[in-house]
């Protein structure tokens, strides 16, 4: 099983330097954004073994995504870049939202063909992502439009739990009502009318322990990627335990190996955010 984490750009920080940490606390498997790109070449040099998932650009959180015909040149460069580099970033997937932030319904029928005529051209595998968005019923009609558009380019779909749940689902209940392979897991903490994006106990109202077990009971082995998105740099060490908690499910002889490998890192890891931290400070305007 492979299991990771989002790596993007933070507070200024490249991929690179994040993929580097991941790297050293013992990730094999990272997913991706499109700022990937802007630092190629130092990803490329410290991936080493990873494999890569690619999140494309979704409205939610970059106010772009693969369905909205006034992005076309965006689409277009997205394309090329992941066509061209998907082997060297050992890419494993594509993940799309369905469109969302459309005003009118015919706006949302329309940006529905023209997310598979653009996912059609991707290289790499297709996987789309629930969204809190679409209740599970919107959901599994729109999933199974793109098997029929996509064919054997989809793959599975993304089960992201916290979605369901501020959609009004039973993440749980979810899980005995899929009929499209899971190829993918996003997995995080919530608030309860929130996609926030938690690290594992830090006031998230998610039963991830229920999920953990119940993905384990299914014999679940494909990706599981933490998308967990910090608040500062200190918010690195919750989020390496909520990555620690996903392997102690599914992989325990490699927990204990990871867990001794971790401990001897922190303390340099804390150096290293407390210098992050006062550069940060004295690079502020007064």
């Amino acid at each position: 099983m492979l299991i990771g984490l989002t790596i993007d750009r933070f507070r200024g920080i490249s991929p690179s330097v994040f993929l580097k940490l991941a790297r050293k606390v013992g990730v094999n498997f990272v997913e991706v954004t499109h700022s990937v790109f802007d630092d190629l070449p130092a990803v490329l040099n410290e991936l080493g073994p990873v494999k890569t998932g690619f999140h494309l650009p979704n409205f939610g959180d970059h106010g772009i995504d693969f369905s909205h015909r006034r992005f076309e040149t965006e689409i277009e460069r997205l394309i090329e870049l992941i066509n061209e580099h998907h082997e060297a970033l050992r890419i494993q997937y594509c993940l799309a939202h369905p469109p969302e932030g459309h005003a009118t319904e015919m706006e949302s029928v329309q940006s529905v063909s023209y997310l598979f005529e653009n996912l059609k051209r991707l290289r790499p595998p297709i996987v789309i992502e629930n969204i809190q968005s679409l209740s599970f019923d919107a959901f599994q009609y729109l999933y199974s439009l793109a098997q029929a558009e996509l064919g054997n380019a989809l793959i599975g779909q993304c089960y992201d739990p916290a979605h369901y749940y501020v959609a009004g689902e039973d993440p749980l209940a979810v899980l005995d009502l899929l009929k499209a392979p899971i190829a993918t897991i996003h997995l995080s903490d919530c608030r309860a009318d929130r996609d926030s994006h938690l690290p594992f106990g830090m006031g998230g109202v998610l039963p991830i322990d229920d999920i953990l077990a119940r993905l384990r009971t299914m014999g679940y082995s494909n990706p599981i990627n933490l998308e967990l998105l910090p608040r500062n740099l200190n918010d690195l060490f919750p989020l390496i335990n909520s990555y620690l908690t996903v392997v102690r499910t599914f992989q325990p002889v490699r927990y204990f190996l990871l867990k001794a490998k971790i401990a001897m890192l922190l303390p340099v890891l804390q150096r290293k955010i407390n210098r992050a931290e006062t550069a940060e400070q004295v690079t502020e305007p007064a």
